[in-house]
Order: structure tokens, then C-alpha cells, then sequence
């Protein structure tokens, strides 16, 4: 079906019919793995805020 029509869009939905994830993850690792991305989230966002401040293109 089309995702969007004179009423709505909905092309920015993240349900796309094929994601389905058959493999059920421990508690322990989606632990670790959500702890993996946060320290990656928040070094890009450290990294990014001290180019702001500190880089210059000159």
C-alpha cells in the first residue's frame, strides 16, 4: 500500500513490514548493547560540542 495520500504521509514510520527480529536477546546483552550505544551517543555528542567550541575552519 502507498505510505502516503492527499490526507497524510507516512514515509517517516520506522515499521516497515519486513523488520522482524526472530532472535530474542537476554536481558544481559540488550544491557550491554544499550550501554554500548549510549557512550557512543554521547562521545559523538562530546566530540561535536567541543568542535563547536574549540574547531575552527580557518
Amino acid at each position: 500500500p502507498p505510505l502516503c495520500n492527499e490526507k497524510a504521509c507516512l514515509g517517516s514510520v520506522m515499521h516497515p513490514p519486513a523488520f522482524h527480529n526472530s532472535t530474542v536477546r537476554s536481558k544481559a546483552e540488550v544491557l550491554e548493547l544499550a550501554e554500548d550505544f549510549m557512550k557512543q551517543y554521547f562521545a559523538s555528542i562530546k566530540s561535536s560540542v567541543l568542535c563547536d567550541n574549540y574547531c575552527t575552519d580557518q
